[in-house]
């Protein structure tokens, strides 16, 4: 916010860069006050007996997060790269809003994983399998509430936050097909954290890695040609693929273990 208060008084990118380090600095700061008040402070002396353990544990969570960011940037860059940075900005303000409407269901994922985590190991896959289909519901709920509203009103809210650009039908256009794609972005994500929850994060983290090859690879052979048109036909097969993959997969895994509690109930009896 700070940053687009600067640009709007006429400053550069330069003072919105800042505001964004700034922003980060304080929110370092805000965690750090929470982990102090919170009494979870690392103890490094710990760290040759478990630390190693955990961190291996959690390198597959680091992986998919670096995966990640290659796979929403790679675009913008060779759009940058073969048609230049006003083509790639054009692209990338449709991008960044579809991004920040994305933020919605998203943090409701982040605060239903917990509970997915904790159902699993403490109620059994049965609990964990009922949350799912709950949030998947909740999901398609809330990503429809989201998604008629931003096709209608994308003109008008693209002309106030970029106020009438030459290039703002573009912006539009560009914007209304990423809004296609939003369904399986977060209905993926939905079966990514079932998978992390169930202790397979590593298969996310192999997925995530192919897909993201795949798009660098396509956008490399489109871009040159169809520019826009092909960093977004790349958006939407990559947020397809991702959602058929982490889904089949899923899927599977939620099979496998009902056959299991099945195996399990059958022995106690």
């Amino acid at each position: 916010l700070g940053g687009v208060i600067l640009l709007s008084r006429g400053y550069d990118e330069r003072a919105a860069l800042v505001a964004y380090n700034a922003g980060s600095v304080l929110g370092l700061l805000a965690l750090g006050w929470l982990l102090r008040a919170w009494k979870l402070l690392p103890r490094f002396g710990a760290l040759r007996q478990t630390g190693w353990g955990h961190l291996r544990a959690a390198t597959p969570f680091a992986l998919t997060g670096i995966v990640a960011m290659l796979y929403r940037r790679m675009d913008v860059l060779m759009l940058s790269y073969w048609a230049g940075d006003a083509t790639a900005g054009v692209y990338g303000a449709a991008y960044r809003v579809w991004e920040t409407l994305g933020i919605v269901p998203a943090s409701l994922l982040d605060a239903l994983f917990p509970e997915m985590a904790r159902r699993e190991r403490q109620m059994g896959r049965a609990a964990l399998r009922t949350l799912y289909r709950r949030g998947l519901w909740v999901m398609v709920g809330l990503l429809a509430a989201l998604l008629l509203p931003a096709l209608i009103l994308a003109p008008w809210g693209m002309r106030v936050l970029y106020g009438d650009l030459d290039t703002l039908q573009t912006v539009v256009r560009v914007f209304r097909w990423l809004m296609v794609a939003l369904p399986f972005t977060y209905l993926y994500l939905l079966n990514g954290h079932t998978l992390y929850a169930t202790g397979h994060q590593k298969q996310v983290t192999v997925w995530m890695t192919v897909v993201t090859l795949a798009n660098g690879v396509l956008n490399a052979l489109l871009i040159p040609r169809w520019q826009i048109a092909g960093a977004v036909g790349v958006a939407l097969f990559s947020e397809v693929a991702l959602f058929v993959t982490l889904t089949v997969t899923a899927r599977r895994q939620m099979v496998h273990l009902r056959s299991g509690t099945v195996e399990q109930n059958g022995q106690s009896l």
